[in-house]
């Protein structure tokens, strides 16, 4: 069992990786030992996608997230944009986990700008040196 679990979250993060997210080395651990991880593309800061599982990684949900404290001012015209980007990305992170003989079950999925996107602290990096998100607030925008 933990042996199938490492295997889905190296799936998810190998994929994310080919995708152009920044994934570092630990952060499987990070994500394991916290329930959940945000990954982030470089040229997106204010942005980054949530990934929460149980222990096993028997489920996944996967998100938008934006920063509390975002570089650039958010709204949620530029919120649904980069949802919509994401839900681009998800698509091919899809094909990617079926290409390596993974499947990607989706149980629900909302639309682009259903909800609000979550806003969140993100922490860049632990005392470790491994990468990974704290999600320590939330509130809608």
């Amino acid at each position: 069992a933990e042996l199938a679990a490492a295997a889905r979250r190296k799936a998810i993060l190998g994929g994310l990786a080919a995708l152009g997210y920044e994934v570092r080395e630990g952060m499987a651990t990070a994500w394991t030992q916290n329930g959940r991880l945000i990954v982030k593309k470089p040229n997106a800061t204010d942005y980054g996608v949530e990934l929460a599982a149980p222990e096993d990684a028997s489920r996944l949900q996967v998100r938008l997230v934006g920063a509390v404290n975002p570089a650039s001012a958010r709204d949620p015209v530029r919120d649904r944009d980069q949802e919509a980007m994401w839900c681009s990305d998800f698509g091919k992170l899809r094909e990617l986990v079926a290409a390596s003989g993974g499947d990607v079950l989706i149980e629900r999925a909302l639309a682009v700008g259903a909800q609000p996107v979550k806003t969140v602290t993100f922490d860049d990096v632990t005392a470790a040196g491994v990468a990974y998100t704290d999600v320590t607030r939330q509130r809608s925008l």
